[in-house]
């Protein structure tokens, strides 16, 4: 009995900080996204953010993996190029995390 109360306690506090952890990520999302978005960049407006999540507004447009062709490729490529070229490198670029709107980035 005595171990399975310490268990709990240390489940509860292991989601405890978890969660606080999430909070985290969350604040620092809300941040990045707003500081992009001030330098220019296209990501969505980041609307508001509470506990875990973060609203953003609707993106009208596809992820690449649904784009066929794009009329312009280089777009994505200059983007990329320039995150890079002020410091912000993502891990995970690939077609499900870039979103296209029409010919060009949304």
């Amino acid at each position: 009995m005595h171990r399975n109360t310490i268990g709990c306690k240390w489940i509860f506090k292991v989601n405890e900080n978890e969660f606080g952890v999430s909070i985290l990520h969350v604040c620092e999302e809300y941040a990045f996204t707003k500081a992009l978005e001030t330098c220019g960049f296209p990501v969505p407006n980041a609307l508001e953010h509470n506990r875990h999540c973060v609203i953003m507004s609707l993106v009208q447009g596809y992820p690449l993996f649904q784009v066929k062709q794009l009329q312009n490729p280089y777009t994505v490529f200059e983007t990329i190029i320039r995150l890079a070229e002020n410091g912000i490198i993502h891990c995970d670029f690939n077609e499900f995390n870039i979103m296209v709107c029409l010919n060009n980035l949304c």
